[in-house]
């Protein structure tokens, strides 16, 4: 045999092992290996072999197709961003839930994100419209919740109160309503059974039972619809500058962000700030909750921000609420 034919043998060999390797059982391997060269993973597999491969020891299912979003929302890049790859890589051992620690306009934030959305649920005060409401720890406590968010406003006589503001549903039922819930129409920042995110505008009650919401809380502004920065909310001050900042969303893949801010009356990051954050890390569905002192997030027990006072007091414990949203794993 000629040693030209060896060589031209030797060369189809190894162009085999390289394609096996690419397209073969190891790229996965390859693409865990090397998350921290993500230029050059970008460069050999398609973004959604990517976030498929990330998400691979969560529980989710993941959209195989990646559409071009309005360039506003800069989750349109063609390229998986290191936002993304906080996102899709759980701390190990753990592939319910991730917290991981921002700086939003200066102040310190706390963003979770929760890998199986319809195990995320409302939780609510156990007895709606008295006097008192209830600290989120002990809430959270009562629904074994493992990460739990506050949520919509309520009657505030100084203290606070066990009298939410709007619609309060749960487990496919109208917890609460401040008029007919056939007529009453408001903004339902709702989860449907197979935990899709919904953000629904002037609608009954009834309407929001009727599409498909399981849980759900009258609040806002809506802060993302649909892939597309509300300009109306970016520019919300809540009465003043800068505010301790509360928001539940949706990546386009399913995942649920939980997102609160430190800060007080006059202190802390904007609206268009939290906005800007949320872009960042891929939300498709985004809503403001309840801000200033309610602001709280409870992860294992424990509240993990430091709400305070308009006056900047610490409010030890937090403020106490009347519903939220949860992550419930049973």
């Amino acid at each position: 045999m000629k040693k030209i034919t060896i060589v031209f043998i030797v060369i189809d060999l190894i162009v085999i092992m390289v394609l096996s390797l690419m397209l073969g059982p190891l790229k996965n391997k390859i693409i865990k290996n090397n998350l921290n060269k993500h230029v050059l993973i970008n460069s050999l597999y398609k973004d959604r072999d990517i976030i498929k491969t990330l998400a691979s020891e969560t529980k989710l299912k993941i959209n195989s197709e990646i559409k071009e979003e309005p360039k506003k929302v800069e989750i349109a890049k063609s390229k998986i961003n290191e936002y993304d790859i906080q996102i899709l890589t759980p701390n190990e051992g753990n592939n319910d839930y991730k917290v991981m620690n921002l700086k939003i306009g200066g102040y310190d934030a706390f963003l979770v994100a929760i890998y199986d959305p319809t195990k995320v649920h409302a939780v609510t005060k156990e007895t709606l419209g008295t006097t008192y409401g209830e600290k989120l720890t002990s809430m959270c406590n009562r629904y074994k919740g493992s990460v739990c968010i506050n949520g919509g406003y309520f009657v505030d006589n100084g203290y606070g109160s066990g009298i939410p503001k709007g619609y309060v549903i749960e487990n496919g039922k109208i917890r609460w309503s401040d008029g007919n819930y056939k007529t009453t129409k408001g903004s339902i920042i709702g989860i449907t059974g197979d935990g899709k995110l919904k953000l629904l505008s002037k609608v009954t009650g009834e309407e929001a039972l009727n599409a498909g919401i399981k849980d759900g809380i009258e609040f806002g502004p809506f802060l993302i619809v649909d892939g597309k920065v509300q300009d109306v909310a970016y520019n919300v001050v809540g009465g003043y500058t800068g505010a301790a900042r509360s928001a539940i969303a949706q990546r386009r893949d399913g995942i649920m962000l939980f997102l609160v801010t430190n800060g007080y009356h006059g202190n802390g990051p904007t609206m268009g700030q939290l906005i800007d954050a949320l872009v960042k890390y891929g939300a498709y569905n985004a809503a403001n909750l309840d801000g200033g002192a309610s602001a709280s997030l409870v992860v294992k027990g424990n509240l993990i921000n430091t709400p305070k006072n308009i006056y900047g007091t610490v409010v030890t414990g937090g403020r106490t609420v009347v519903d939220g949203f949860g992550l419930i794993v049973k």
